[in-house]
């Protein structure tokens, strides 16, 4: 039973994965997407346009990809320095290969390919929950993004890379040791090892300076920023947790019934965000992310004979 509700949920989400434009010459592939919606059942979602660096949310359900709206300013940023150079992007986007943004969203994954800033590749894979033991994990308002960092040269490198976020009503506030909060949006980041997470409004220019902001958070648009040292050749793994909280209709969602604000469910996140990660590469190591367009084919075949 658990297997077939995977596989409805699974092909349910796919239609929500939006492609761009699709290159005549070889209409197999697709030119770069808008990003695949992730988030809990029944709590909204959010995308992220890779190819353009945005970010576009749905906080109250029942929906369709017509009723994302953009978050203002929203962002990844970035910052390196090695020696005495540094770069910095204060929008990071799908790196084009060939001509084509280098990322693939088929929900519940997103894969993004940032490419290389100062000898570090940058990677990122966002997800939703995914969870076949515990169902009010993958009811909640939260979605999920892990950032792969490797220093590609013998050298080694201070990293930083930040994620701007904004509310429209409610300032942020800055949790130490974890981002930035407010009743109703929170972004929350955590890594192995020693790092330091720190917080900022959207103009505090100490990200860009020196990838470290000055945690006065006080504001409606705010960002988190989670600094590191990369060794030679080493690769380490940054997770982002976004959550909402959406309370305009107090009977719309059934995440009301477990949790009173958006960062309670942010550290839940952060909590079960490796679980999360292995449940989702069980189902698609079956035969990769191909599996995922093979299920629908399936479940077509399976509701034409009744067999649910």
């Amino acid at each position: 039973m658990r297997t077939i509700l995977s596989l409805v949920v699974l092909a349910l989400a796919l239609a929500l994965a939006v492609p761009n434009t699709v290159s005549a010459k070889n209409d197999t592939k697709v030119n770069g997407t808008t990003g695949t919606p992730l988030g809990g059942f029944g709590a909204g979602g959010v995308k992220f346009n890779g190819n353009e660096g945005t970010f576009a949310i749905m906080t109250r359900p029942p929906a369709d990809a017509y009723d994302f709206k953009e978050v203002d300013g929203a962002a990844f940023q970035f910052f390196a320095k090695r020696g005495q150079a540094t770069e910095t992007v204060d929008q990071m986007k799908t790196v084009v290969i060939d001509g084509r943004p280098d990322d693939d969203a088929i929900w519940p994954l997103h894969r993004i390919n940032f490419g290389t800033i100062n000898d570090v590749h940058v990677a990122m894979t966002g997800f939703s929950p995914l969870d076949n033991e515990d169902y009010d994990n993958m009811s909640l308002p939260y979605a999920f993004y892990e950032v792969t960092l490797t220093n590609t040269k013998t050298s080694n490198v201070a990293v930083s890379i930040g994620l701007q976020w904004n509310s429209e009503n409610e300032p942020f506030q800055f949790v130490p040791g974890k981002g930035i909060t407010n009743s109703t949006r929170t972004v929350f980041a955590s890594a192995k090892g020693k790092v330091n997470i720190t917080g900022g409004n959207a103009a505090d220019p100490g990200f860009l300076a020196n990838g470290v902001c000055n945690n006065a958070v006080n504001q409606n648009q705010a960002k988190v920023a989670l600094a590191l040292d990369l060794k030679a050749n080493e690769t380490r793994v940054v997770k982002f947790v976004i959550s909402w909280y959406e309370t305009v209709d107090p009977d719309l969602a059934y995440y009301f019934n477990l949790y009173d604000n958006s960062e309670t469910i942010a550290v839940h996140g952060l909590k079960q965000f490796d679980h999360f990660f292995c449940s989702i590469s069980a189902v698609l190591s079956k035969s990769g992310t191909s599996y995922l367009l093979q299920s629908v084919g399936i479940l077509r075949k399976k509701y034409k004979k009744k067999e649910f």
